[in-house]
């Protein structure tokens, strides 16, 4: 049993995050506090804004540089619930160009689209991803609102 420091009770080991003496409901209560209080919030942005501007050509680079891959592996499985494993399959399987016009990426990464009848909104369950699109065709299909009958009135529209 280990007494927190705030509320003074004896709890488990597990009531408390790692290296910590404040359990984790007191822990919660003191950063509620904490970014309910504007002066605070703005302080610690300012802090933060003043050290990206100081280190952004170094470290921050430096870093964004080293760990790509694992920022984005977070970001696909936060995101659309796939590995960047899946991705760089799903892009081999494609040749590495876009699923609707063939074209490889020019600046960005293919952008993963998925059915928002199954998940919408910008993140997926995973198992409604359809593929890799480049930015200017996944804007089209948004833009359409992955609606089938307005493409159809598009391309009729065209034909005419």
């Amino acid at each position: 049993m280990i007494e927190c420091k705030i509320c003074l009770i004896e709890k488990t080991p597990d009531a408390y995050s790692p290296n910590r003496r404040v359990c984790k409901d007191c822990r919660k209560i003191q950063h509620a506090e904490y970014r309910s209080n504007p002066e605070t919030r703005e302080r610690r942005k300012a802090d933060m804004r003043r050290w990206y501007e100081a280190n952004k050509e170094t470290k921050v680079k430096k870093y964004r540089i080293e760990n790509i891959d694992p920022q984005r592996d977070q970001r696909y499985r936060r995101t659309f619930n796939i590995s960047l494993d899946r991705y760089n399959e799903m892009l081999a399987e494609r040749g590495g160009v876009c699923a609707i016009c063939s074209t490889p990426p020019a600046q960005q990464m293919l952008a993963v689209d998925h059915d928002h009848s199954c998940c919408p909104g910008k993140t997926s369950c995973g198992s409604c991803v359809r593929g890799l699109l480049c930015s200017d065709c996944n804007t089209s299909l948004g833009k359409f609102k992955d609606s089938k009958e307005l493409l159809l009135k598009a391309v009729a529209y065209l034909d005419y």
